[in-house]
């Protein structure tokens, strides 16, 4: 979770960054945000199969996440 965070925080701070503005990096950032995604979604797989280490939530909760994320 620490990773993705960080993940996350380094999207962010990209996106501020005028440099990255350019079209140059529009695939760039593109596929930053898409490994971004397919990490949460790991990570919902991970807690689907790790009963034991979580909480257990419903499907929805994720799902209104991943909208929210959006």
């Amino acid at each position: 979770m620490a990773i993705l965070g960080l993940a996350c925080l380094c999207c962010f701070i990209a996106t501020l960054m005028p440099k990255f503005d350019a079209p140059a990096y529009r695939k760039v950032r593109g596929i930053m945000y898409i490994v971004l995604g397919l990490s949460t979604a790991s990570m919902f797989v991970m807690f689907t199969f790790m009963d034991e280490y979580i909480t257990p939530l419903s499907t929805l909760a994720y799902a209104m996440g991943g909208y929210i994320y959006i």
